[in-house]
Formats: C-alpha cells, sequence, structure tokens
C-alpha cells in the first residue's frame, strides 16, 4: 500500500461538504491565508492553511499535517476557520 491509498483520520471537527452537486452553494477562496483550529483525540490544533472554497456555515481548507508532508483537504465549521489569532491585552 502506498501514502495515496492510506486513508488518514479526520479531525474530530471535520463536517462533510455542503449539498448540492459541483459545489454550486459557495464560492471559491481564492487562496486566502487562514488558521483553523483543528480538534484530534486528546489535543487541539492551531495550524495555517490556505481556503479552497466557502460556503454558508463550513470552509474547505488546504492544510499540511506536517512540514514537508502532502496537503490535506478538509471541510470545517466557519466557526473554526479564522483569518487571524487575536490575544487579550495585559
Amino acid at each position: 500500500m502506498n501514502d495515496e491509498d492510506r486513508l488518514l483520520p479526520a479531525p474530530l471537527n471535520a463536517v462533510g461538504p455542503p449539498p448540492g452537486k459541483d459545489r454550486k452553494f459557495g464560492r471559491a477562496g481564492a487562496g486566502r491565508l487562514v488558521l483553523v483550529h483543528l480538534v484530534w483525540p486528546g489535543r487541539s490544533s492551531i495550524v495555517p492553511a490556505v481556503v479552497v472554497w466557502f460556503s454558508d456555515d463550513r470552509t474547505c481548507v488546504e492544510w499540511r499535517p506536517h512540514h514537508g508532508g502532502p496537503p490535506r483537504q478538509t471541510w470545517l465549521p466557519r466557526s473554526d476557520v479564522r483569518p487571524r489569532l487575536d490575544y487579550p491585552n495585559r
């Protein structure tokens, strides 16, 4: 079995694609850079990603699980995709 035949686990907060054929609901993401919240068993991660597609309530993003690794695409709730990470003033 090669790497392309292997199924990788999806983040726990991944959602399915929007309803409809050929992504008719939504618009292309035009390569916008974002930060995404990925939930895994026992931990959460904030990682950089590129937006592939926007829908009303979910976003398809492309991210790399580790430096130099193959890119992965995941649909996430819009609430887990942000253009920036804000910290409170001290």
